[in-house]
Protein backbone atom coordinates (compact mmCIF):
# COMPACT_ATOMS: atom_id res chain seq x y z
CA UNK A 1 0.00 0.00 0.00
CA UNK A 2 2.82 2.36 0.90
CA UNK A 3 4.57 1.50 -2.37
CA UNK A 4 1.42 2.26 -4.36
CA UNK A 5 0.94 5.59 -2.62
CA UNK A 6 4.57 6.51 -3.31
CA UNK A 7 4.12 5.49 -6.96
CA UNK A 8 1.03 7.66 -7.23
CA UNK A 9 2.87 10.58 -5.65
CA UNK A 10 5.94 10.17 -7.83
CA UNK A 11 4.41 9.27 -11.20
CA UNK A 12 0.64 9.85 -11.16
CA UNK A 13 0.80 13.39 -9.81
CA UNK A 14 3.58 14.27 -12.25
CA UNK A 15 1.49 13.00 -15.17
CA UNK A 16 -1.59 14.84 -13.94
CA UNK A 17 0.36 18.09 -13.48
CA UNK A 18 1.86 17.78 -16.94
CA UNK A 19 -1.54 17.07 -18.48
CA UNK A 20 -3.11 20.07 -16.71
CA UNK A 21 -0.24 22.32 -17.81
CA UNK A 22 -0.56 21.02 -21.38
CA UNK A 23 -4.30 21.69 -21.33
CA UNK A 24 -3.68 25.21 -20.02
CA UNK A 25 -1.12 25.94 -22.75
CA UNK A 26 -3.42 24.51 -25.41
CA UNK A 27 -6.31 26.66 -24.14
CA UNK A 28 -4.11 29.77 -24.16
CA UNK A 29 -3.07 28.92 -27.72
CA UNK A 30 -6.74 28.64 -28.75
CA UNK A 31 -7.50 32.00 -27.11
CA UNK A 32 -4.57 33.64 -28.89
CA UNK A 33 -5.77 32.19 -32.20
CA UNK A 34 -9.28 33.50 -31.60
CA UNK A 35 -7.97 36.99 -30.77
CA UNK A 36 -5.85 37.12 -33.94
CA UNK A 37 -8.79 35.93 -36.06
CA UNK A 38 -11.10 38.45 -34.39
CA UNK A 39 -8.65 41.26 -35.20
CA UNK A 40 -8.58 40.27 -38.86
CA UNK A 41 -12.34 40.00 -39.23
CA UNK A 42 -14.38 43.16 -39.89
CA UNK A 43 -17.49 41.98 -38.07
CA UNK A 44 -17.13 40.01 -34.83
CA UNK A 45 -20.14 38.72 -32.92
CA UNK A 46 -20.15 39.03 -29.15
CA UNK A 47 -21.35 35.50 -28.52
CA UNK A 48 -20.42 32.40 -30.48
CA UNK A 49 -20.17 28.66 -30.14
CA UNK A 50 -16.36 28.91 -30.07
CA UNK A 51 -16.58 31.27 -27.09
CA UNK A 52 -18.83 28.79 -25.28
CA UNK A 53 -16.34 26.00 -25.99
CA UNK A 54 -13.47 28.12 -24.65
CA UNK A 55 -15.35 29.03 -21.47
CA UNK A 56 -16.37 25.42 -20.87
CA UNK A 57 -12.84 24.16 -21.52
CA UNK A 58 -11.40 26.75 -19.16
CA UNK A 59 -13.75 25.67 -16.39
CA UNK A 60 -12.84 22.03 -16.98
CA UNK A 61 -9.14 22.85 -16.83
CA UNK A 62 -9.65 24.70 -13.55
CA UNK A 63 -11.62 21.72 -12.23
CA UNK A 64 -8.78 19.44 -13.30
CA UNK A 65 -6.30 21.61 -11.41
CA UNK A 66 -8.43 21.55 -8.29
CA UNK A 67 -8.79 17.80 -8.60
CA UNK A 68 -5.04 17.38 -8.88
CA UNK A 69 -4.56 19.56 -5.79
CA UNK A 70 -7.18 17.55 -3.86
CA UNK A 71 -5.58 14.30 -4.95
CA UNK A 72 -2.17 15.58 -3.85
CA UNK A 73 -3.46 16.51 -0.41
CA UNK A 74 -5.30 13.20 -0.11
CA UNK A 75 -2.19 11.23 -1.03
CA UNK A 76 -0.13 13.22 1.45
CA UNK A 77 -2.70 12.57 4.19
CA UNK A 78 -2.83 8.87 3.31
CA UNK A 79 0.97 8.63 3.30
CA UNK A 80 1.14 10.33 6.72
CA UNK A 81 -1.60 8.04 8.01
CA UNK A 82 0.17 4.93 6.71
CA UNK A 83 3.45 6.10 8.20
CA UNK A 84 1.87 6.73 11.60
CA UNK A 85 0.00 3.44 11.38
CA UNK A 86 3.19 1.55 10.68
CA UNK A 87 4.90 3.34 13.56
CA UNK A 88 1.93 2.48 15.81
CA UNK A 89 2.05 -1.18 14.77
CA UNK A 90 5.76 -1.30 15.39
CA UNK A 91 5.39 0.30 18.82
CA UNK A 92 2.63 -2.14 19.81
CA UNK A 93 4.70 -5.04 18.60
CA UNK A 94 7.68 -3.81 20.57
CA UNK A 95 5.52 -3.31 23.70
CA UNK A 96 4.38 -6.93 23.56
CA UNK A 97 7.85 -8.35 23.21
CA UNK A 98 10.57 -8.47 25.73
CA UNK A 99 13.62 -6.39 25.41
CA UNK A 100 17.03 -7.76 24.74
CA UNK A 101 17.85 -8.18 28.47
CA UNK A 102 14.64 -10.18 29.13
CA UNK A 103 13.01 -7.47 31.21
CA UNK A 104 9.27 -7.15 30.74
CA UNK A 105 7.73 -3.68 30.41
CA UNK A 106 5.04 -2.75 32.83
CA UNK A 107 1.40 -2.67 31.76
CA UNK A 108 0.51 0.96 32.64
CA UNK A 109 3.08 2.50 30.24
CA UNK A 110 1.91 0.10 27.53
CA UNK A 111 -1.69 1.13 28.01
CA UNK A 112 -0.70 4.79 27.99
CA UNK A 113 1.26 4.37 24.74
CA UNK A 114 -1.62 2.44 23.19
CA UNK A 115 -4.06 5.16 24.13
CA UNK A 116 -1.66 7.79 22.83
CA UNK A 117 -1.32 6.03 19.49
CA UNK A 118 -5.04 5.36 19.31
CA UNK A 119 -5.68 9.06 19.97
CA UNK A 120 -3.19 9.96 17.28
CA UNK A 121 -4.87 7.49 14.93
CA UNK A 122 -8.24 9.05 15.69
CA UNK A 123 -6.71 12.46 15.03
CA UNK A 124 -5.36 11.28 11.70
CA UNK A 125 -8.71 9.71 10.85
CA UNK A 126 -10.43 12.95 11.77
CA UNK A 127 -8.02 14.91 9.58
CA UNK A 128 -8.64 12.39 6.80
CA UNK A 129 -12.40 12.79 7.17
CA UNK A 130 -11.94 16.56 7.27
CA UNK A 131 -9.89 16.29 4.11
CA UNK A 132 -12.66 14.25 2.51
CA UNK A 133 -15.18 16.84 3.64
CA UNK A 134 -13.08 19.60 2.12
CA UNK A 135 -12.79 17.53 -1.04
CA UNK A 136 -16.56 17.11 -1.16
CA UNK A 137 -17.01 20.84 -0.62
CA UNK A 138 -14.63 21.54 -3.45
CA UNK A 139 -16.53 19.05 -5.59
CA UNK A 140 -19.73 20.93 -4.74
CA UNK A 141 -18.03 24.20 -5.66
CA UNK A 142 -16.84 22.62 -8.87
CA UNK A 143 -20.36 21.42 -9.61
CA UNK A 144 -21.68 24.92 -8.91
CA UNK A 145 -19.03 26.38 -11.22
CA UNK A 146 -19.97 23.85 -13.88
CA UNK A 147 -23.63 24.72 -13.34
CA UNK A 148 -22.87 28.43 -13.75
CA UNK A 149 -20.82 27.56 -16.84
CA UNK A 150 -23.75 25.56 -18.19
CA UNK A 151 -26.11 28.47 -17.49
CA UNK A 152 -23.71 30.86 -19.17
CA UNK A 153 -23.38 28.45 -22.08
CA UNK A 154 -27.17 28.31 -22.33
CA UNK A 155 -27.29 32.12 -22.40
CA UNK A 156 -24.59 32.16 -25.05
CA UNK A 157 -26.48 29.57 -27.09
CA UNK A 158 -29.68 31.56 -26.70
CA UNK A 159 -27.90 34.70 -27.87
CA UNK A 160 -26.39 32.72 -30.72
CA UNK A 161 -29.81 31.36 -31.69
CA UNK A 162 -31.24 34.88 -31.57
CA UNK A 163 -28.36 36.12 -33.70
CA UNK A 164 -28.93 33.26 -36.12
CA UNK A 165 -32.65 34.10 -36.28
CA UNK A 166 -31.83 37.76 -36.94
CA UNK A 167 -29.36 36.74 -39.63
CA UNK A 168 -31.95 34.40 -41.10
CA UNK A 169 -34.58 37.16 -41.21
CA UNK A 170 -32.02 39.51 -42.76
CA UNK A 171 -31.05 36.89 -45.34
CA UNK A 172 -34.75 36.21 -46.05
CA UNK A 173 -35.41 39.92 -46.58
CA UNK A 174 -32.30 40.14 -48.72
CA UNK A 175 -33.40 37.14 -50.78
CA UNK A 176 -36.82 38.73 -51.35
CA UNK A 177 -35.15 41.92 -52.51
CA UNK A 178 -32.95 39.88 -54.81
CA UNK A 179 -36.01 38.06 -56.16
CA UNK A 180 -37.70 41.39 -56.89
CA UNK A 181 -34.55 42.63 -58.59
CA UNK A 182 -34.38 39.42 -60.62
CA UNK A 183 -38.02 39.87 -61.66
CA UNK A 184 -37.30 43.45 -62.72
CA UNK A 185 -34.24 42.29 -64.60
CA UNK A 186 -36.31 39.57 -66.30
CA UNK A 187 -38.90 42.17 -67.31
CA UNK A 188 -36.18 44.45 -68.65
CA UNK A 189 -34.63 41.51 -70.47
CA UNK A 190 -37.96 40.56 -72.03
CA UNK A 191 -38.55 44.17 -73.07
CA UNK A 192 -35.07 44.35 -74.56
CA UNK A 193 -35.65 41.08 -76.39
CA UNK A 194 -38.94 42.38 -77.83
CA UNK A 195 -37.22 45.63 -78.83
CA UNK A 196 -34.46 43.59 -80.42
CA UNK A 197 -36.99 41.56 -82.37
CA UNK A 198 -38.76 44.73 -83.55
CA UNK A 199 -35.42 46.27 -84.50
CA UNK A 200 -34.50 43.08 -86.38
CA UNK A 201 -37.78 43.22 -88.31
CA UNK A 202 -37.29 46.89 -89.12
CA UNK A 203 -33.71 46.15 -90.21
CA UNK A 204 -34.96 43.36 -92.46
CA UNK A 205 -37.53 45.68 -94.04
CA UNK A 206 -34.91 48.40 -94.46
CA UNK A 207 -32.53 45.92 -96.06
CA UNK A 208 -35.29 44.90 -98.45
CA UNK A 209 -36.09 48.54 -99.30
CA UNK A 210 -32.46 49.62 -99.49
CA UNK A 211 -31.83 48.37 -103.09
CA UNK A 212 -34.91 50.26 -104.32
CA UNK A 213 -33.80 53.38 -102.51
CA UNK A 214 -30.30 52.99 -103.96
CA UNK A 215 -31.75 52.62 -107.48
CA UNK A 216 -33.97 55.66 -106.95
CA UNK A 217 -30.98 57.58 -105.60
CA UNK A 218 -28.94 56.67 -108.70
CA UNK A 219 -31.85 57.66 -110.96
CA UNK A 220 -32.27 60.94 -109.15
CA UNK A 221 -28.52 61.51 -109.38
CA UNK A 222 -28.69 60.99 -113.15
CA UNK A 223 -31.63 63.38 -113.33
CA UNK A 224 -29.68 65.91 -111.29
CA UNK A 225 -26.78 65.57 -113.74
CA UNK A 226 -29.15 66.07 -116.69
CA UNK A 227 -30.73 69.07 -115.01
CA UNK A 228 -27.29 70.47 -114.34
CA UNK A 229 -26.36 70.11 -117.98
CA UNK A 230 -29.66 71.73 -119.02
CA UNK A 231 -29.04 74.49 -116.53
CA UNK A 232 -25.60 75.09 -118.05
CA UNK A 233 -27.14 75.24 -121.52
CA UNK A 234 -29.83 77.61 -120.30
CA UNK A 235 -27.20 79.78 -118.67
CA UNK A 236 -25.21 79.92 -121.90
CA UNK A 237 -28.36 80.74 -123.87
CA UNK A 238 -29.23 83.38 -121.29
CA UNK A 239 -25.79 84.92 -121.70
CA UNK A 240 -26.19 84.96 -125.49
CA UNK A 241 -29.61 86.56 -125.17
CA UNK A 242 -28.18 89.14 -122.82
CA UNK A 243 -25.46 89.90 -125.33
CA UNK A 244 -28.10 90.24 -128.08
CA UNK A 245 -30.16 92.50 -125.86
CA UNK A 246 -27.10 94.60 -125.18
CA UNK A 247 -26.46 94.85 -128.95
CA UNK A 248 -30.07 95.76 -129.60
CA UNK A 249 -29.92 98.33 -126.83
CA UNK A 250 -26.85 99.81 -128.47
CA UNK A 251 -28.65 99.86 -131.86
CA UNK A 252 -31.70 101.44 -130.23
CA UNK A 253 -29.52 104.08 -128.67
CA UNK A 254 -27.86 104.65 -132.04
CA UNK A 255 -31.23 104.92 -133.74
CA UNK A 256 -32.41 107.28 -131.03
CA UNK A 257 -29.35 109.41 -131.61
CA UNK A 258 -29.96 109.47 -135.32
CA UNK A 259 -33.60 110.34 -134.81
CA UNK A 260 -32.63 113.11 -132.46
CA UNK A 261 -30.16 114.43 -135.02
CA UNK A 262 -32.83 114.28 -137.72
CA UNK A 263 -35.26 116.09 -135.48
CA UNK A 264 -32.73 118.79 -134.85
CA UNK A 265 -31.97 119.09 -138.57
CA UNK A 266 -35.63 119.30 -139.42
CA UNK A 267 -36.16 121.95 -136.83
CA UNK A 268 -33.34 124.11 -138.12
CA UNK A 269 -34.33 123.93 -141.82
CA UNK A 270 -37.71 125.00 -143.11
CA UNK A 271 -39.48 122.75 -145.49
CA UNK A 272 -39.74 124.38 -148.96
CA UNK A 273 -41.97 122.62 -151.37
CA UNK A 274 -40.69 124.72 -154.16
CA UNK A 275 -37.12 124.09 -153.43
CA UNK A 276 -34.81 122.71 -155.91
CA UNK A 277 -34.18 119.06 -156.30
CA UNK A 278 -30.80 119.52 -154.77
CA UNK A 279 -32.32 120.61 -151.55
CA UNK A 280 -34.79 117.77 -151.76
CA UNK A 281 -31.97 115.34 -152.28
CA UNK A 282 -30.10 116.72 -149.32
CA UNK A 283 -33.19 116.35 -147.20
CA UNK A 284 -33.55 112.78 -148.20
CA UNK A 285 -29.99 112.18 -147.37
Amino acid sequence: MWTRVCCLQNQGLVLLNESSQLCSKFLEFIKAGQISVAKQETEVTKYSLDGHFVVESEMKVQGLRRGVENLTRSLQTISVLLHDKSNLAASIYQSKCTDVNGVMQSNPPMSEDVMKYELKAETLLTSLLREKLCSKEQEVEQLQAELSTAVRGADILQCEVQTAMDNLSFVTHKSKDLELQMLKKDENLNRLQSDLQDSTKELTVIRAILPKISAERDLMWEEVKQYSEKNMLLNSENNMLRKKLDAQDEEILLKDGQITILKDTIGNQSFDLLASPDHTREFCL
